[in-house]
């Protein structure tokens, strides 16, 4: 989903810059990377700076390619006509999150770098199809809390026509407010409604009702190719200690088994942590784990190092002082030091 135009759409207006999709074609195979074109700007340091930088949207990105198996020489002309179009384009530099279900690191090993981040947990959908049988692949603790609300009558449904969005966004919006998240996570109204409008059925809603009707939780998921990928979620403040959510992917993960997916990819820990509340809740669900990689590139080399200077001297840093581990540098905020 996250490669699909019609998201890079929705990320245009939401992240902001202009979608772009870099294609390498070698005969009968293709190669291809999406990414955003971003103006640098914003800090106090690029305030009169006037170029331009590349990123991937909210998610999991990095290229694709129809070649089942690696090919370094394709990989070697990947690299280098990627760093070329870039440079005719005055890109400074390129961040990209890569999909952790893809295989195409292999496709960057001539370029830029490849960073280890976190991991990533999945359900395997192809080797239980019931509630009661993904119940079984959870922890205790989780499989605890899906019988426990399935006997007191809590009930999940796909929310077809979207009746509670609103009601979903307002949950969303508590969650984040206790999970004291920054402002950039709080996606408004027409975030919402803007991927509504591209997705269409490819963005699904679920819900979780108490027996007496009340809203409990939801969770919004996309569907493609055999994957489900677990998106966003959250529940009121009078429900948040219920655990309705574990209900609802256990749900989730039999709606897609019994139609066909392979996978419901859940993502990883806030911040790519593996040691947050959020990567151990999800790892309950399931014990099949996936690295997850970013990638970085510096194209412009020269220009990279006199804005990463521009912002030393703004915050008054000794040449020797230790540079954050953020990329791209120069975009890094005060607060990283």
């Amino acid at each position: 989903m996250y490669h699909t135009p019609e998201y890079h759409t929705v990320a245009e207006s939401h992240q902001g810059g202009r979608a772009r999709l870099f294609v390498m074609r070698r005969g009968e195979q293709v190669c291809a990377l999406p990414f955003l074109i971003q103006e640098v700007c914003g800090l106090a340091w690029l305030r009169d700076v006037t170029c331009s930088d590349g990123t991937s949207v909210y998610g999991y990105g990095g290229p694709v390619c129809s070649l089942e198996r690696a090919d370094p020489a394709i990989a070697k002309e990947f690299g280098n006509s990627l760093r070329a179009t870039l440079r005719e384009q005055g890109i400074i530099s390129l961040f990209c999150r890569l999909h952790p279900l893809i295989d195409s690191e292999w496709l960057l090993t001539d370029v830029g770098q490849v960073v280890p981040q976190g991991t990533t947990v999945s359900i395997p959908l192809d080797t239980a199809s019931t509630v009661d049988e993904f119940a079984e692949m959870m922890s205790t603790s989780h499989r605890y809390d899906v019988r426990r609300l399935r006997r007191a009558g809590v009930v999940v449904e796909e929310d077809v026509q979207f009746s509670t969005l609103a009601e979903f966004i307002a949950a969303y919006h508590q969650t984040m407010r206790r999970n004291q998240a920054s402002q950039w996570y709080f996606f408004d109204v027409q975030y919402f409604e803007s991927l509504r409008a591209a997705l269409g059925d490819r963005l699904r809603l679920f819900v979780a009702r108490s027996a007496a009707g009340e809203f409990m939780s939801a969770a919004l998921a996309f569907i493609c190719g055999d994957t489900v990928q677990y998106h966003l979620a959250g529940a009121p403040d009078q429900f948040r200690r219920d655990s309705a959510g574990k209900l609802i992917l256990a749900e989730l993960a039999a709606w897609g088994a019994q139609r066909g997916f392979r996978h419901l990819h859940l993502g990883g820990g806030l911040g790519a942590s593996d040691e947050d509340g959020l990567f151990r809740f999800k790892l309950g669900f399931s014990s099949r784990t996936h690295a997850f990689k970013v990638f970085r590139l510096v194209v412009l080399q020269s220009v990279y190092d006199h804005l990463c200077e521009l912002r030393r001297q703004t915050l008054g840093m000794a040449r020797d002082h230790p540079a954050p581990a953020y990329f791209p540098l120069y975009r890094a905020p005060a607060a990283a030091h």
